[in-house]
């Protein structure tokens, strides 16, 4: 019970720091995915634990929830499948973490297509869900 309290709070977390950017700038994605990024970022190096904090793989799936919902899904299809083949978790993560950067990178043309909104360039959308991903990984 505990578990699923604290999924859904991290996950609004990053789901309200873009509801709240998106309706005070308009759909802006570099600001979208900048509040998600500081999300994230606050959520996994929080000052009030010295700089210490979770993983922000929920933060960043609420986020991702409502800026670029294809990839939360292909993020958690990487994760099942994984998971049937290993059956680890923290395995599953670093392998559909991953996953999530070279399909952003390498097929940025077709995914940002579908981000809500889109980002003004391919290169951009890339860059932010790479580093959004690059701090979960961390």
């Amino acid at each position: 019970m505990i578990g699923i309290s604290v999924f859904i709070i991290d996950f609004g977390k990053g789901l309200l720091s873009v509801f709240i950017v998106n309706n005070l700038y308009s759909a802006d994605f570099t600001l979208m995915a900048l509040a998600l990024f500081s999300a994230v970022l606050a959520h996994c190096f929080s000052p009030w634990l010295n700089f210490k904090g979770g993983r922000g793989i929920a933060t960043a799936a609420g986020g991702a929830s409502a800026l670029f919902p294809v990839l939360l899904f292909l993020w958690i299809a990487f994760w099942v499948l994984m998971y049937l083949f290993k059956k680890d978790i923290h395995l599953s993560n670093i392998v559909a973490t991953v996953m999530v950067i070279l399909v952003s990178i390498f097929y940025s043309d077709l995914l940002n297509k579908y981000s809500t909104p889109p980002a003004e360039s391919n290169l951009l959308f890339g860059t932010y869900v790479s580093i959004i991903m690059l701090i979960v990984l961390y």
